[in-house]
């Protein structure tokens, strides 16, 4: 094997375990593994999709009620909101807002750096979609 062949094997081995790594860590960045739980305060189930709850608001309001969601500081913080109508849903405490409408959800993939109880709502209408609860 040429030292050419033998280097470019190196290069590829080495790119395997990175990858593996990155893929397989327990921080929550794989898709069976994750630092947060979804749980419905009321019948309706919520949807759990690869990155985190599914909140789905028609005629301007949660389906099933506000959701709470809870993440592990430290963890990330994943969520996305399908709407009927054009809003803005705005993540308080991390001051971070998105825009949402049919056939554009708002995803939100946060790093969980604040612990504290904040609110997720539709701006605009000032309703509350979700309970983010951050934990040490």
């Amino acid at each position: 094997m040429s030292s050419r062949a033998r280097l470019l094997t190196a290069i590829l081995g080495v790119a395997a375990v990175i990858v593996a790594f990155v893929a397989l860590r327990p921080d929550g960045h794989s898709s069976t593994t994750t630092s947060a739980t979804t749980t419905a305060t009321s019948a309706e189930p919520v949807a759990t999709a690869p990155s985190g709850p599914v909140i789905r608001v028609k005629g301007g309001q949660p389906v099933g009620g506000v959701k709470d969601i809870t993440v592990r500081q430290g963890g990330v913080i994943r969520l996305t909101v399908i709407a009927d109508a054009a809003e803005e849903v705005h993540m308080h405490g991390y001051d971070i807002a998105k825009n949402v409408g049919p056939g554009a959800p708002a995803s939100f993939t946060v790093p969980a750096k604040i612990n504290g109880v904040f609110e997720v709502e539709l701006e605009n209408s000032a309703v509350q979609i979700a309970k983010l609860t951050v934990n040490p």
